[in-house]
């Protein structure tokens, strides 16, 4: 996968181990727990009905009518049903609040918003749905002061975090083999990295501090003879090494890039088992989770990620229509649980909370309160503050913007690193141009490139560091960070650009179509829509990127939904209104219709004025009609009369 690539090396997988006591580890705890409560005489679950017999606890969770047709979407809302109603109440008033009156329920069931246009496919795993602890302010009272501070801090400050990674493998035979050649990996001293092909650059490691594991689990120890090579005498890579300090910045892409006309995503038709365990652990040191679960419908394997010897500990497959899997899932779901609270307690331990901090007084109580000024003053010192908020780089003058578009027109290579949240990559990947920059400031069209030179030099390329935190959308991933040139003369200039990514063909196409609409509006002279920085292709995967010009903010981010407006757009400048339907008019003239217009893609530019963006709903030479009506609700929508534009026309 894409993303797979960019995990740090410090982090990587590096080794798959055995560890088959681990479900019986986790329907022990289940046991040990039910024969606690009991014996103390504390309250057990009143709906019996709904959990079967006590003693397997759950039959069956997943129960779907022979005669429906089964669906990763069907098995999710069963599985959703089955955990909220039944799952977890039971963990939360077991393991987080067993004095509490009542069961309750301290977690919550997320189901993960997909985008229509994501294919079922299958070196493409699934990932559905995560458990997460309740906010405090969503957690009942009686509840709350049930609970002990170390539960308390963990609502607080960990209510945001996923407790576990669940992937979901395509309903087919041939994902229960795959599940069972994990085995095979048992035997590999040192799996092979899926680090970016690209030599010349040294390996970067996090500079953060290392991850760390919970010092008390809820399965056996983890065998130390079952990680090779994981020492702590092992050597370690030298970065250093890696360089060719005679050529220092000369990179050389990796052979794959020349002449592919298929996407390394295309190719596969089915994933490896290195390549899923890759994934799964990337999932998981994303979302910084220890449980992971393996599910193919029937069958199942489970997880611990060991991060200090970057492990990944294997169950035996399991299959879940033996009776006792609902007691096995509850312990997954209870590990999950306990782990966070243990690894929340290790946390706390290694960051004290400052006395200073945990004294309110009033003044500062006041000081809170004033803070919150900033929502009644003026739309336009607001605007300001949201402008200074949003301008993470020094503005450039005239002469730097021009030189900077000349260099990003004339460079053909974009390295792309990612940052943060797990993603930190040890290597940049190699992209290949494959549209020009799109500004004012642009020279004409450069040819794209379509093969790769044995080598290049720093005054070939730039670099483009994007954070993680991404928006899924209808064409792919869209990520903001930040794009460095350096010149010649040892200067760097830099922008905050958005970034949209695309890896599977549907998707690739439509950013394509994209930036070819963007091609057409800038060619007739369109000037309040977004700049582009130029259309890439990783030399490694074809993933198709889009970078162009970040913006402030949304109207909808300037203006959030309130009770007050419901969700409609109040507070619009006149001078405002009126340069986005002169923007949207010019936009018609030039044979486009955005389709799509709604306060997420009308922004403000860091220069404080509006433009339109987003259109990779657009259509081009569109009947008078099309124009007529979005005009229409363009006008509806700016004066709050409608919450959107409606479904695309």
């Amino acid at each position: 996968m894409f993303y797979d690539r960019h995990v740090n090396e410090s982090q990587r997988l590096k080794h798959v181990a055995s560890l088959p006591s681990l479900a019986d580890d986790l329907i022990r705890m289940v046991d040990d727990r039910y024969a606690e409560i009991k014996r103390n005489g504390g309250p057990l679950p009143a709906r019996l009905e709904t959990l079967g017999q006590l003693r397997t606890i759950v039959p069956q969770l997943i129960e779907v009518d022979p005669e429906d047709e089964v669906t990763p979407d069907t098995m999710i809302n069963q599985f959703g049903c089955s955990i909220s109603n039944t799952c977890l109440p039971i963990i939360s008033n077991w393991i987080l609040h067993p004095n509490a009156p009542k069961y309750y329920s301290t977690l919550s069931f997320n189901r993960q918003k997909k985008s229509k246009f994501l294919p079922g496919r299958q070196d493409d795993p699934r990932e559905d749905f995560t458990i997460r602890f309740a906010p405090p302010d969503e957690v009942h009272p009686d509840v709350l002061a049930s609970a002990d501070d170390l539960v308390k801090g963990a609502l607080k400050e960990w209510h945001d975090r996923d407790l576990g990674t669940w992937v979901l493998l395509p309903l087919a035979p041939d994902s229960e083999q795959l599940l069972r050649s994990l085995d095979d990996l048992f035997a590999v001293t040192d799996l092979p990295s899926p680090m970016c092909h690209i030599d010349g650059l040294p390996i970067i490691f996090d500079k953060k501090p290392s991850p760390f594991d919970a010092e008390i689990t809820s399965w056996s120890v983890l065998p130390p003879d079952a990680v090779r090579g994981a020492s702590e005498g092992a050597p370690r890579c030298n970065p250093s090494s890696l360089v060719n300090r005679s050529n220092v910045g000369i990179i050389y892409p990796h052979p794959f890039g020349r002449n592919s006309s298929q996407s390394k995503f295309e190719a596969v038709k089915e994933p490896t088992p290195e390549g899923l365990v890759h994934h799964v652990w990337r999932l998981a040191t994303q979302k910084d989770t220890t449980i992971v679960v393996l599910n193919c419908g029937n069958y199942e394997r489970i997880g611990i990620r060991h991060r200090s010897s970057q492990t990944l500990y294997l169950s035996d497959v399991i299959d879940v229509t033996k009776p006792g899997y609902g007691k096995l899932h509850l312990g997954i779901l209870m590990s999950a649980v306990v782990d966070a609270l243990n690894r929340y307690r290790v946390y706390r331990a290694r960051n004290p909370i400052p006395p200073s901090i945990m004294r309110t007084t009033k003044r500062q109580r006041k000081v809170e309160i004033a803070g919150n000024v900033d929502l009644r003053r003026s739309k336009r010192q607001k605007l300001n503050i949201i402008l200074e908020k949003s301008r993470d780089h020094q503005p450039l003058n005239k002469r730097d913007t021009q030189t900077l578009w000349r260099e990003m027109t004339r460079r053909p290579i974009l390295l792309l690193q990612f940052s943060g949240d797990g993603l930190n990559s040890s290597k940049p990947a190699c992209c290949l141009r494959k549209g020009s920059a799109l500004s004012p400031f642009s020279p004409g069209d450069v040819q794209p490139l379509d093969d790769l030179k044995e080598l290049y030099h720093p005054d070939d390329y730039f670099f483009l560091t994007l954070r993680w935190g991404n928006l899924c959308g209808v064409t792919g991933h869209v990520f903001t960070g930040q794009l460095r040139v350096t010149l010649l003369d040892g200067r760097s200039l830099s922008r905050g650009v958005v970034a949209k990514i695309a890896y599977y063909e549907e998707a690739r196409d439509r950013i394509r179509r994209e930036y070819h609409v963007y091609q057409r509006l800038w060619g007739h002279g369109i000037k309040r829509i977004p700049e582009i920085y130029g259309l890439f292709e990783d030399a490694d995967d074809l993933a198709t990127i889009l970078v162009m010009e970040r913006a402030a903010c949304t109207f909808r981010e300037r203006e959030p939904t309130t009770t007050e407006n419901k969700g409609g757009l109040k507070e619009v400048l006149l001078s405002d209104k009126l340069m986005v339907v002169a923007t949207v008019e010019a936009i018609h003239k030039a044979g486009v219709v955005h389709r799509d217009l709604r306060p997420e893609n009308l922004a403000i530019a860091l220069d404080g004025k509006p433009m339109v963006i987003d259109f990779d709903q657009s259509i081009v030479d569109p009947t008078d009609q099309l124009k007529i009506l979005e005009t229409k609700r363009l006008e509806d929508l700016l004066s709050g009369k409608t919450t959107s534009t409606g479904q695309p026309i």
